[in-house]
């Protein structure tokens, strides 16, 4: 018998109470920058990451409608462009509005092709979808 020493897996956390405050101010942060300057590389999709997880570990379904806001936003200063068609997806799919997603990532594929964001929107949506 082979003998093995005994390893000890617990790993220091954050408590939830300050990991919930560390997403507020992330999230609060990113709307700042975003209201300073929406076109900001990055900053838009930053924001759809943050609010998910608000609405996915905080249970804030309120995220859904700042969301609409940011995507409301983007529509008057960037409407044309495949960025704002795939946020408007990544959205549509996190109120499981499935068909809306898909609408918008044809839209995002025409203007730009087909991303890897994109692609695994596409799949995760066929997932939720049964498609796949």
């Amino acid at each position: 018998m082979i003998e093995a020493s005994e390893i000890n897996l617990v790993y220091p956390v954050t408590d939830g109470d300050i990991a919930v405050n560390n997403l507020e101010s992330a999230r609060q942060q990113a709307w700042s920058r975003f209201w300073q300057a929406p076109l900001r590389p990055g900053i838009a999709e930053y924001l759809v990451e943050q609010e998910q997880l608000t609405l996915q570990f905080v249970g804030d379904p309120s995220a859904l409608d700042r969301l609409g806001a940011l995507v409301s936003h983007l529509d008057r200063v960037d409407a044309e462009s495949s960025r704002t068609a795939l946020i408007h997806a990544q959205v549509a799919s996190m109120a499981h509005r499935f068909a809306d997603a898909r609408r918008y990532l044809a839209e995002a594929a025409e203007g730009r092709g087909w991303s890897e964001a994109a692609n695994r929107l596409s799949l995760s949506i066929d997932q939720a979808c049964g498609s796949r």
